[in-house]
């Protein structure tokens, strides 16, 4: 894992090919400094754009795990923004990670998996738990699954079920 104070991030293409340096709100995250909400739209808008993520995406996964883990983060904003990076993983013209990067990378995808696994005892919203069971779809090998269960709206899913299955 790249450290924050690392100056390589610097260098890092976010969601729209220029360079983003994702340390600077990872680090207002970890401290808690600024408001949570904030930081999370920030990274959103600079990870993620129109499907396209940059390495500054990828390198940030592995902060977040830890970043979750430490500061006891249960929201929405880390399982998505994960999942969302990866899904675009290697789409279109997104790379995938790098070889420095990836061992990181597909641990980080585990450690937050895990991190939302043990805390099933909390209070979900469904956009954590669409999010948490997208990403377990995704690691366990089926992409298309986690896919469906991420862009599946809010409320829909009755009648996904009235219309293909029978009650």
């Amino acid at each position: 894992m790249i450290p924050l104070n690392d100056q390589r991030w610097k260098d890092f293409d976010g969601g729209y090919r220029d360079k983003y340096d994702a340390s600077i709100p990872l680090s207002r995250l970890e401290g808690g400094v600024g408001e949570f909400d904030l930081i999370w739209s920030e990274l959103w808008e600079n990870l993620y754009h129109q499907g396209d993520v940059g390495i500054a995406s990828y390198a940030v996964v592995p902060q977040i795990a830890r970043i979750i883990q430490s500061q006891t983060i249960l929201d929405y904003n880390p399982f998505a923004l994960t999942v969302a990076i990866e899904l675009a993983r290697g789409r279109g013209k997104n790379l995938e990670p790098p070889d420095w990067l990836k061992e990181d990378y597909d641990q980080a995808l585990r450690e937050i998996a895990k991190y939302g696994c043990d805390n099933l005892n909390q209070e979900w919203d469904s956009s954590i738990l669409k999010s948490l069971l997208a990403l377990v779809a995704i690691i366990k090998g089926n992409r298309d699954l986690g896919e469906l269960i991420f862009e599946l709206d809010d409320g829909y899913e009755k009648d996904l079920l009235d219309r293909f299955f029978e009650s």
